[in-house]
């Protein structure tokens, strides 16, 4: 007797730029609601399963951080979170279907730590998004959640590993 499964739930992945996946910008509405339209258009259905691992980081103090430099930031680690769960939700909403998103953060959002005031500000206004959506659409049975981890072996941190304390990388190993 041959035993059935449904279908594995379509997932959406952001934060692809290290060698994983297809390159999508998600800083704005357009490039977001493109990104969610593709997993629709190949797979058949909206993605029921969201991973927002968009990031970037500006280790410097405020004062010698560039106007530039912070809108950067926020454009990567805020907008995008911001009009990537934007798209997913309507997408879902108009399937009228259930699913769970989760956004990446960090841990400089809740402990302060030196010379991170970018990266604080926007992981911190990326996890109040997540509590308010969490509460406005969980009776449409979409769950938004976040995790906030240290400092993630990527080549990104590992450039920058002659600075990352000891004892805060995590990753592989």
């Amino acid at each position: 007797m041959s035993e059935s499964h449904p279908p594995a739930p379509v997932a959406l992945v952001t934060g692809a730029r290290g060698g994983i996946g297809r390159a999508v910008d998600t800083t704005t509405p357009e490039g977001a609601a493109a990104a969610v339209a593709a997993c629709r258009a190949q797979l058949g259905e909206p993605p029921a399963l969201l991973a927002h691992c968009v990031g970037s980081t500006l280790i410097a103090p405020l004062h010698r951080s560039t106007p530039a430099q912070v809108r950067e930031v926020l454009r990567v680690n805020l907008d995008s979170g911001l009009f990537t769960l934007q798209a997913w939700i309507e997408a879902l909403r108009a399937a009228g279907r259930p699913g769970a998103a989760v956004l990446v953060s960090s841990v400089v959002a809740r402990i302060g730590v030196a010379n991170h005031e970018a990266i604080a500000a926007a992981k911190g206004g990326l996890e109040a998004l997540v509590r308010s959506a969490a509460a406005t659409y969980a009776g449409a049975g979409l769950r938004v959640n976040a995790v906030a981890p240290g400092m993630t072996d990527t080549p990104m941190t590992r450039a920058a590993g002659a600075r990352v304390p000891r004892g805060w990388r995590a990753g592989p190993g």
